[in-house]
């Protein structure tokens, strides 16, 4: 994300410190993250694997419990799918804003280690209208832990600011 500033004489934009009769235009950068890429391979997991999934179910709401399929070594029914899906595609956005990343990533990672946790602890419970066992809450449950443990310990590169000159004024003699 970049916030452009045109400066001519204007002391209200954070670029217009200069002197001198000069026109430059500021070009600042948003701050980024390498966690960002680590919430998006996430994301491209989690939906690739839901996409898979809700494929090979159907997205049949009317017989849930009937439609369970596995993509990737992992249990599914149609509900699963397309939740799975969407938290994928969710995690993708959270990548794309440089800003969002570390908050929600960690919000997500939380949730994602959470559920994981007792998906894998007690599968049964989940097994008739999800399709779990404890494999998927150990999958969920990684992921989950990859996303917290990254949101903790990246590091956040911040954005510069650019300046460029695009032209200087003829000052006339007093």
């Amino acid at each position: 994300m970049r916030h452009v500033w045109n400066s001519e004489y204007d002391t209200t934009t954070p670029a217009s410190v200069e002197q001198g009769g000069e026109r430059y235009r500021v070009v600042e950068h948003a701050p980024w993250s390498p966690a960002q890429l680590i919430v998006l391979a996430a994301g491209l997991v989690l939906a690739v694997i839901g996409g898979i999934a809700l494929a090979r179910t159907h997205l049949h709401f009317n017989d849930i419990p009937g439609t369970h399929a596995q993509a990737a070594g992992l249990r599914h029914t149609s509900l699963s799918a397309v939740i799975e899906l969407g938290v994928g595609l969710i995690l993708i956005g959270i990548g794309a804003i440089p800003g969002a990343a570390r908050s929600l990533m960690t919000f997500m990672g939380v949730l994602l280690l959470g559920a994981g946790i007792v998906i894998a602890i007690q599968p049964s419970s989940f097994h008739k209208w999800f399709g779990y066992d404890a494999a998927n809450g150990v999958y969920l449950a990684i992921i989950g832990g990859v996303l917290l443990l990254a949101a903790m310990v990246s590091p956040v590169m911040w954005g510069r600011r650019d300046r460029h000159t695009i032209s200087r004024a003829v000052t006339e003699p007093r």
